[in-house]
């Protein structure tokens, strides 16, 4: 109502001095676009607010409203960020600590890791990073990873925790060159992700997380939206449930 009344103060005050006739039919003053523009540019925000994402309290988060662009001047509101399981997942593999089983045919690894993924509704395109010292594993397994476009990191032998660091490393590069439109998966039996998988849950990224059942660790648990079990991962199974969770994250450190 009050611009409308400003409008209407600014349309008659033109009108008598002849403003409008001096500057043409398509021109208004300056000073009285500039009052009309706030107005167009809130009236995106406020559509946003409406419409736009929320969190569970109702709020909507400035971050999407930064990215949906409208405080950008003179630009149209971008649509709503999509949704996690239509996004594309990239997944680290640490293959020191979490190696395939002697009998496990590797052709398998990533079907099986996708249906794992599909069965908790995540259907966007899956990469597989694999680290680790590839001279430990058997060659036939390594033809096997790479047929099924899985990438091979050898990290050559030298501190047992040289994958690890690699991996910290490489994930973290990762997340600061790209935006939200990645899930990031984690499948390692290291316990020192403490700050690195909650720094990209903060970051709003959805961590998904495997481990060894003996290695589970409460931080990295409590970051990640779902957790599996390496050995259930392997064979394509979906992720705990609440109640599994709970019991993991009771058990672990």
């Amino acid at each position: 109502m009050m611009f409308r009344s400003i409008q209407k103060i600014i349309s008659s005050s033109t009108d008598r001095f002849g403003i409008k006739r001096f500057l043409g039919p398509r021109r208004a003053p300056l000073w009285a676009r500039a009052l009309s523009e706030p107005q167009q540019r809130f009236g995106r925000a406020h559509q946003w607010a409406l419409t736009g994402p929320h969190d569970e309290f109702g709020r909507a988060p400035l971050w999407a409203g930064l990215q949906h662009g409208f405080c950008r001047f003179g630009s149209q509101a971008t649509p709503p960020y999509s949704p996690p399981e239509v996004l594309k997942t990239v997944m680290w593999w640490d293959v020191d600590s979490c190696p395939l089983p002697p009998t496990y045919d590797a052709r398998y690894l990533g079907p099986n890791i996708r249906q794992a993924l599909e069965r908790m509704n995540f259907k966007g395109h899956l990469t597989i990073h694999a680290f680790g010292n590839t001279n430990l594993v058997d060659e036939s397994k390594l033809l096997q990873l790479s047929s099924t476009g899985i990438y091979l990191h050898h990290i050559p032998r030298g501190n047992k925790e040289s994958a690890h660091k690699k991996i910290i490393v490489d994930l973290m590069s990762y997340a600061l060159d790209n935006g939200m439109d990645t899930n990031i998966m984690l499948v390692s039996g290291h316990r020192d992700y403490s700050d690195c998988l909650p720094k990209l849950a903060a970051r709003r990224f959805t961590v998904l997380l495997a481990q060894p059942e003996e290695h589970a660790t409460k931080s990295s648990i409590f970051a990640a939206k779902y957790v599996w079990i390496w050995s259930r991962l392997l064979a394509g199974e979906g992720a705990l449930t609440e109640t599994e969770m709970s019991e993991l994250y009771s058990k672990a450190k």
